[in-house]
């Protein structure tokens, strides 16, 4: 068993199915859909080639949730768990199978429900055969009676369902461990205009690497750095990385270590702001919701309008005082328009396709 530290409070190693205190070997079978099309149930690809370990369950070999990306576009697909209570347990961990087929290209979001918000430890898409990844859940996930989590994506093509690319979840645990005392140690990033991450690990065994995924929405992170692990120490390693080349605006950034086995241990997720000069729109091909964002030393009171390329007007809002606003465009029709950002002395016009 691996003793790596956990970066967000907890130096153990946790025997995830041997403490496993809620087991799912069929998520779809007991989690709940707002969208039986594009979530099933399906044996089509039973899970294999992992096994108990101290990061993942086994592979229960039969019936999985199987995540379609098929007609029609556009559809919020989302899975959630029953409510899961810690109570009495700490140093909580989750593990799971999963599998994604080469056409299945857009991001399946985690999150985690600690009782009262939701929160995101980002796209768990990868590999086209079975394999098996955890997360370490912060100390507010420790002794709660109502944990939750759910998998969600947004479909992208207009296929049928019957030849649809999938994503698979399978064989879902909760574990815990109670015994060892949690040692925190840090991970910060420095807001700068090049955001520099720092961690600090106290022991590591069979420590590869660690994986640095960035992203600008939370949502869809690209890998962009990976830095040497110490293998196997028992001393204090400190780890820094510059980020060179950061978006204007919010920051998203993903740490994860992977062990010389393959194994990898993905952390909570950190931003930062990094100040922009100019207004900031992004994505501008979307496909539920827009960004903006405003320069901080720049006039207040600014507005911001959707118009079609006929010139109909189908939205538009006061920016209420604030340099960055999420802007929920879900309900617009597939097509092109323009966003306009405009205050008493000064206008920007954007090319938006849905």
């Amino acid at each position: 068993m691996r003793a790596f530290l956990f970066l967000f409070g907890c130096l153990f190693c946790i025997e995830l199915s041997g403490q496993a205190f809620y087991k799912s070997l069929s998520p779809r079978s007991d989690w709940s859909t707002n969208d039986p099309t594009h979530i099933i149930s399906s044996t089509a690809s039973a899970s294999s080639g992992y096994s108990e370990s101290n990061s993942s369950p086994s592979a229960s070999g039969g019936e999985n949730a199987d995540f379609l990306n098929c007609t029609p576009s556009g559809s919020n697909a989302i899975l959630t768990s029953p409510v899961i209570s810690s109570i009495g347990k700490s140093n909580i961990r989750i593990g799971f199978g999963r599998r994604t087929t080469g056409g299945f290209t857009v991001p399946v979001t985690l999150e985690w429900f600690d009782g009262s918000s939701w929160n995101n430890l980002g796209d768990v898409t990868s590999g086209a055969t079975w394999g098996s990844t955890f997360f370490d859940l912060p100390s507010t996930a420790n002794n709660n009676a109502a944990l939750q989590f759910r998998f969600s994506f947004t479909t992208t093509i207009t296929t049928g369902c019957a030849a649809a690319a999938n994503f698979r979840v399978d064989d879902f645990w909760v574990g815990a461990n109670n015994k060892l005392p949690i040692q925190l140690a840090d991970f910060t990033i420095a807001p700068l205009s090049h955001p520099t991450l720092l961690w600090t690990t106290l022991s590591e065994l069979n420590n590869d690497y660690f994986s640095i995924a960035h992203s600008h929405d939370g949502i869809s992170y690209q890998e962009i750095a990976k830095v040497n692990g110490q293998g196997t120490s028992d001393k204090q390693n400190d780890y820094t990385y510059t980020d060179l080349t950061p978006f204007h605006g919010m920051n998203y950034y993903r740490l994860s270590q992977v062990d010389l086995d393959g194994a990898i241990n993905t952390y909570p997720i950190k931003s930062v702001l990094v100040p922009i000069k100019e207004i900031a729109v992004y994505p501008t091909l979307f496909s539920q919701k827009i960004n903006l964002e405003l320069p901080a030393d720049i006039a207040k009171n600014w507005q911001w309008s959707i118009s079609d390329l006929n010139g109909h007007t189908w939205t538009s809002r006061d920016f209420a005082n604030t340099a960055s606003k999420s802007i929920d465009l879900s309900l617009l029709p597939v097509g092109f328009y323009i966003l306009k950002v405009k205050s008493d002395t000064q206008q920007k016009l954007f090319k938006l396709i849905k």
